[in-house]
């Protein structure tokens, strides 16, 4: 079973990735040097502590007030002796390292008319040590890009800013990949308030995010996101200045302990 909720209408790393697509035209051809240049070194995040068979149910707004949900189910996994997050949404499956939440592997669902998962692949993106490969079933042309080992998956957006280094740096810069072309990004603490969402009000970690360098100066768009100050670090709210069409997430459901394959269904 691939969906984490059928009533789902769309995913918020699908929908961030999306408006990073749209503007990747101002990146041009210079941001794969810029990446690999500027953001090369060890990975910029830690483990955040996700617990085992968490379940976030998350609220998304859109520009046009229009109002849906998106399903985050973490597990604890391990494959090869590395111990690993296990992430399934709507319709995707994530992997992820728990040590720095690097990414393995991100596969996406194709949907059938109904808007239902099917079992065929709409694009897969595989990591390696210093490769990204991007695969399209069918007859879109694969590709592979060299990229650092500081690099992230906006797929998984929404619990990468979780291992955030807190207690130990101000502002981080990695490359930021979706599933066909690289950004170079920085997330920074800009301040520490009560931020409120349908589960409750936390004390969090306020962070902006936005693209580095020039590029940084005519996109000047920015995302912000209020993560709780204690370990797991849940995200619980985040706002979108314009750069995808989800202009408001919050934290609508949380639990631990829930059985997977049952809330699958």
């Amino acid at each position: 079973m691939r969906a984490a909720d059928r009533n789902e209408k769309d995913d918020t790393s699908a929908v961030y990735e999306r408006g990073l697509k749209t503007h990747s035209w101002l990146v041009g051809a210079a941001c794969a040097f810029i990446c690999c240049a500027a953001y090369a070194g060890t990975p910029a995040l830690i483990d955040p502590g996700i617990p085992h068979m968490e379940r976030s149910v998350y609220r998304l707004t859109r520009e046009d007030g229009s109002v849906s949900t998106s399903t985050h189910l973490v597990a604890l996994s391990e494959e090869n002796d590395e111990k690993l997050y296990l992430i399934k949404t709507f319709d995707k499956k994530m992997l992820l390292r728990r040590n720095n939440l690097t990414p393995i592997n991100i596969t996406k669902w194709k949907k059938n008319d109904a808007g239902e998962n099917t079992d065929e692949v709409d694009w897969e993106i595989r990591y390696e040590k210093d490769r990204v490969h991007y695969i399209f079933p069918g007859p879109t042309r694969n590709k592979v890009e060299k990229v650092d080992e500081n690099r992230y998956d906006a797929n998984a957006i929404v619990h990468t800013v979780r291992g955030f280094p807190f207690e130990k740096k101000k502002e981080v810069k990695l490359t930021l990949v979706t599933h066909d072309h690289r950004l170079g990004v920085y997330f920074k603490i800009v301040g520490r308030e009560l931020a409120s969402a349908p589960v409750g009000e936390f004390d969090c970690y306020k962070i902006q995010a936005g693209l580095s360098g020039w590029k940084g100066r005519i996109m000047t768009k920015k995302l912000y996101f209020w993560v709780e100050a204690e370990a797991p670090h849940r995200l619980i709210r985040q706002i979108d200045e314009g750069i995808t069409d989800v202009r408001l997430t919050e934290l609508a459901e949380y639990e631990v302990g829930v059985d997977h394959e049952e809330a699958e269904r």
